[in-house]
């Protein structure tokens, strides 16, 4: 019965590698999957599967985080180029 909920955290790890691994093109897709199957499971998990949630949404904080920590990279960039662009 908790099939479905270690699919989410499998899909949860890889994500997380390929973040780390700066293939941002293939976590988007991985991003999708996980999407789709996380709409599918119901409102109501079976206590089985708590643990297995708990444990996917650490995941998905720590995705979250290297994230965003990406994105100001990218900003950052983008913010030191404009101001070489305007010399």
């Amino acid at each position: 019965m908790t099939e479905a909920y270690e699919r989410l955290r499998e899909l949860t790890r890889l994500q997380r590698e390929l973040l780390a691994a700066g293939d941002l093109e293939h976590a988007v897709l991985v991003g999708r999957a996980w999407h789709a199957l996380a709409s599918s499971l119901s409102d109501a998990p079976p206590a089985d599967a708590l643990a297995l949630l708990a444990e996917t949404h650490a995941l998905v904080q720590a995705n979250e985080a290297a994230l965003a920590a990406g994105l100001e990279h990218v900003e950052r960039g983008r913010r030191a180029l404009a101001s070489y662009a305007r010399t």
